[in-house]
């Protein structure tokens, strides 16, 4: 499980807390829209996921994730920050009830897509599954998004990060899959250089910002959150910057 995370919030921007009460049958969540649409996206995503056929370690998180849905406290602020670093979200899975508080700034600018990741990657700590470098919620996003037919086995690729496997699969697949270049941030938190490069290879943008930083920047940010793949990470770092990616790049997406 996560360690408990800490919120560092402007002094000056305190967050709008939500306590979610019934009106006409509709949660009105306080009047906050942002958590009203957390809670959409949520109950979207069990929808969809109560119709797919999932292995058995995911129907346990959402079995979890939908016990955990009645209990939790979902706030918004119009940043979040964590250590004087901006992120989208924050977990709290030890508060009682657990809490996840929501950045507005980087929400309204989220695709569906995206924001079904987040609630994914927020939820899981939540109910007590370790989200590190999106394994979990990339497994269920795969099963989420059929449409991209390669997604599993991508995700799988670079979970595995097998040298063979990834130099045999048809780089035209992922010519054709160059929406998911998001894909890159996971494959560099991985440490799967090799990935990377046959995705760069295949036009994919190593500079492609996720949450306001770009591969390099996200991994050059964690790098030291886990001590025994610090040389991994470090190579994958320079992997990155051989490619082409620049570590100074603003994104303001």
């Amino acid at each position: 499980m996560k360690k408990i995370i800490l919120t560092l919030l402007f002094s000056f921007l305190l967050p709008t807390t939500s306590f979610a009460y019934i009106r006409n049958g509709t949660e009105t969540n306080g009047g906050d829209g942002f958590v009203a649409d957390f809670y959409r996206v949520l109950d979207n995503t069990i929808k969809i996921l109560n119709s797919k056929s999932l292995e058995d370690i995911e129907q346990v998180q959402l079995i979890e994730i939908k016990k955990q849905r009645s209990n939790l406290d979902v706030i918004s602020a119009p940043s979040v920050f964590l250590n004087d670093k901006e992120l989208s979200a924050i977990n709290n899975p030890y508060f009682s009830p657990p809490r996840i508080t929501i950045s507005q700034k980087f929400w309204q600018g989220f695709s569906e897509e995206q924001k079904i990741q987040l609630v994914l990657h927020e939820m899981l700590p939540v109910v007590g599954f370790s989200d590190h470098d999106y394994k979990f919620s990339g497994a269920l996003m795969a099963k989420i998004l059929p449409s991209s037919q390669d997604l599993a086995t991508i995700y799988d690729l670079i979970d595995t990060c097998s040298l063979s496997r990834i130099d045999s699969f048809d780089m035209n697949t992922l010519k054709f899959a160059k929406k998911l270049n998001y894909l890159i941030h996971s494959a560099a938190l991985k440490g799967c250089g090799t990935f990377v490069k046959k995705a760069v290879q295949s036009g994919w943008d190593i500079d492609y910002c996720w949450k306001q930083k770009t591969s390099y920047q996200d991994l050059d940010a964690t790098a030291f959150n886990s001590p025994d793949q610090l040389f991994v990470k470090w190579t994958t770092l320079d992997v990155l910057k051989s490619l082409g990616a620049n570590p100074l790049k603003i994104c303001t997406e």
